[in-house]
């Protein structure tokens, strides 16, 4: 019987750069998206500006979704592809149609800022807690995230931060 030899595949810079390819409203647009999947009634988009000739400085998208338990995020993270949205297409509680199926619009993201953090609360029973996700423009394969704290008194979502 022939040796048979087996390897993974390696993601290479130039592929995970085209993924942060979009337009500025397509890659807003992604992040709004990803806080009505997680069932959110109430995102906000604010926006922050070092002064009109430097363009912006900080996108923040609030939203008040459920969050991410911290043991699921390096899963979701952690891969371009095989997002949990291609095996449910309606979210779990609100049954909404759920947008996006690849598991790689958060990197268009990137076409409004160089630094991306996600500052997470989720409940974990009925006690909340919270931690930070990063992502940076400079090592797109390198996903940061905090140890977990308690968050009491805070209420879950997401605060997806675009530094530019």
């Amino acid at each position: 019987m022939p040796n048979v030899e087996h390897f993974k595949i390696e993601i290479e810079d130039d592929f995970m750069a085209r993924q942060t390819r979009a337009e500025p409203v397509q890659a807003l647009a992604e992040l709004i998206w990803n806080s009505l999947d997680a069932e959110a009634t109430r995102v906000d988009v604010d926006f922050e500006f070092k002064d009109l000739a430097q363009g912006m400085s900080k996108i923040v998208v609030y939203d008040d979704g459920h969050g991410i338990p911290r043991d699921q995020a390096k899963q979701l993270f952690g891969h371009l592809g095989g997002s949990w949205k291609r095996l449910r297409r309606r979210t779990g509680n609100k049954e909404r149609v759920v947008h996006g199926a690849e598991g790689r619009g958060r990197y268009k993201a990137f076409a409004l800022g160089r630094t991306a953090d996600w500052k997470v609360c989720y409940l974990s029973g009925s006690d909340p807690k919270a931690y930070t996700i990063t992502l940076l423009e400079s090592d797109l394969k390198d996903v940061a995230i905090s140890d977990e704290q308690n968050a009491s008194g805070q209420k879950p979502g997401v605060a997806c931060t675009r530094f530019g």
